[in-house]
């Protein structure tokens, strides 16, 4: 038990996902129900804490529902130690016994009995079936279709249960060992072909309205566009020692164009200026050739920001020091996404309720942005300030023909958001930033809003061209598609 929760507790920040799924790290939270089947079955333990068990009872309810509060957050990372909280609940529930009135009255319940008969099959069914739709809608699926799956998946797991469950589960023939082995290695051995055979080449293309791109961050990263961890090893002191991991999680970038040699430009700021990397590199006159990317997502460029995270205002006082001591970095392009103080938690901790205002949140970033730029061409540094990308306001994953649909709808046309609108949600970002830059004549500004849109619309896709991964970030053809842009408009 020891061993495996160690196991979990050491590895999940390096192997999150094999942590998560292999049985190695998650066997001691079966040895804890095999510990309390132990103590269940000696008199002595039995006898002795029959008379707390209300509190035992209690204790795990209150575990339970404070792991379900507590553990939904993008934020926590599990297992992890916070497996405890659940773990330790529902084995406080289970050691209390039958004697306990909650257990008593509402677990002994015949509607609870017969969702624990059928919760595995139940748990298996709703995952496989969420993630198809999910998968074939392109989206979260709507709220009709959640709960058609949950109904299906409680028909299904009963099903199973009672038709396959009760007679595999108690067989004693070594034929039911046998065929179920044979079964997992058909499909385990379906699953590692179409893996290796990266799919069928005859199966039916989804990509219809495009040549080029890809959807999501899963390939983006895959080519490097994320983090390097040559450049993480590099650069590691400029960040939170907490905050980086040797997997590397999406919202941490660092990326350089040959490590070997000392950089020419710092391409700085959030996920927003991660993305435009792929199109930088390309434009040695804009970069000199070495550019170096460092950022956390979210993460505003500038300095001294109090309302950011640590981690944040570290990595960006720490890398703008570097830069400005590093006599071959001679280019600072410097970008983040429109703000939204409204949704920034942030802001929310920044200004009491007395004083939480939009105007106290621009006057500050203001404020940073204008010490920044200072700092910076004190220090004889070029800046370049890209503009924010247009957001659309959709996923181009609406324009995506597939298959089948649970829906029915066919794919997004036109794959693009009215110009109007997205003029609208940048106003209040370029009121903020253009007085300032204004301020600096020098600062070289790049705007890419002509690359993808026209007099109507802004445009997802262009030339058969997936220019966006998702409603907000650029695919590498999109990154590659403004930095051509960027270099014909010179």
């Amino acid at each position: 038990m020891g061993v495996s929760f160690l196991a979990n507790v050491i590895q999940i920040h390096d192997k999150p996902t094999e942590v998560f799924f292999f049985p190695y790290s998650r066997t001691w939270e079966l040895l804890v129900g095999s510990f309390v089947a132990y103590l269940s079955i000696h008199s002595i333990a039995k006898t002795k804490f029959e008379k707390i068990a209300n509190l035992l009872s209690w204790l795990g309810v209150t575990l339970i529902l404070t792991g379900w509060i507590l553990l939904d957050s993008k934020k926590i990372i599990f297992p992890s130690l916070w497996a405890l909280i659940p773990t330790l609940g529902a084995a406080c529930l289970i050691f209390a016994g039958e004697k306990a009135w909650f257990n008593r009255k509402v677990l002994a319940n015949k509607i609870a009995v017969f969702i624990g008969l059928i919760g595995y099959p139940l748990y298996l069914w709703h995952w496989v079936l969420l993630s198809f739709v999910r998968i074939t809608e392109m989206k979260q699926p709507s709220s009709w279709a959640r709960v058609s799956i949950l109904v299906v998946s409680l028909i299904l797991a009963w099903l199973t249960y009672y038709f396959v469950e009760k007679n595999i589960r108690f067989q004693k023939s070594r034929f039911v060992s046998i065929g179920l082995l044979v079964c997992l290695l058909v499909i385990g051995s379906a699953g590692y072909l179409v893996e290796l055979q990266k799919g069928y080449p005859n199966r039916h293309k989804i990509e219809e309205n495009w040549t080029e791109g890809e959807l999501g961050n899963d390939v983006f990263k895959k080519k490097g566009l994320i983090s390097q961890q040559n450049c993480i090893d590099k650069y590691q002191k400029l960040f939170d020692k907490d905050a980086v991991s040797k997997e590397l999680f999406d919202y941490e970038f660092c990326l350089f164009q040959n490590s070997e040699k000392s950089p020419t430009a710092l391409l700085l700021g959030d996920s927003h200026a991660n993305h435009l990397y792929a199109g930088l590199v390309m434009d040695t006159d804009l970069t000199g050739g070495n550019l170096l990317n460092i950022g956390i997502g979210g993460c505003y460029p500038f300095v001294d920001l109090t309302f950011q995270e640590e981690k944040c205002q570290q990595l960006v006082n720490n890398s703008l020091k570097m830069a400005i001591e590093t006599p071959s970095i001679g280019t600072l392009i410097l970008t983040n996404r429109v703000f939204k103080p409204k949704d920034s938690s942030q802001f929310k901790k920044l200004f009491d309720s007395n004083s939480r205002t939009e105007d106290n949140f621009y006057f500050t970033l203001q404020n940073s942005m204008r010490k920044t730029l200072q700092q910076l061409l004190d220090a004889n540094k070029k800046i370049i300030f890209v503009l924010d990308t247009p957001k659309l306001d959709f996923s181009p994953a609406e324009c995506v023909a597939r298959p089948w649909r649970l829906s029915g709808q066919s794919f997004k046309t036109p794959c693009a958001s009215s110009r109007l609108e997205i003029d609208e949600a940048r106003r209040k970002y370029l009121d903020v930033v253009l007085p300032v830059l204004n301020e600096f004549p020098s600062i070289q500004i790049l705007d890419p809003l002509p690359a993808f849109c026209d007099e109507a619309y802004c445009w997802a896709i262009k030339d058969k061209k997936l220019l966006y991964r998702d409603n907000g970030h650029l695919s590498e053809v999109g990154a590659i598609y403004l930095g051509e842009y960027f270099q014909h408009e010179k």
